[in-house]
């Protein structure tokens, strides 16, 4: 842990140093970055981020039958009886 904060503290000393429109090249950079990372995720990591970054209480709503009720949660059809 110690390397990875000396790593950090010395990007930030060398990016200081950058002209305004070196800066920009590196937060395109470094969103470019954190895009290919999310997009290599697989949906489960997605899901259980976005469940994450919920309170608890929240998916006390959620429907136990939505995936097979979607239809009735989303357009109002009729539940299907299983």
């Amino acid at each position: 842990m110690e390397n990875d904060s000396a790593l950090q503290q010395d990007v930030i000393q060398r990016v200081k140093t950058l002209p305004e429109d070196q800066l920009r090249d590196v937060l395109q950079f470094v969103e470019a970055l954190q895009h290919s990372e999310q997009a290599s995720r697989s949906i489960e990591e997605k899901i259980a981020r976005i469940v994450n970054e919920e309170p608890r209480d929240i998916w006390e709503d959620v429907p136990a039958d939505g995936a097979e009720n979607h239809d009735h949660y989303i357009y109002g059809r009729p539940k299907q009886n299983t």
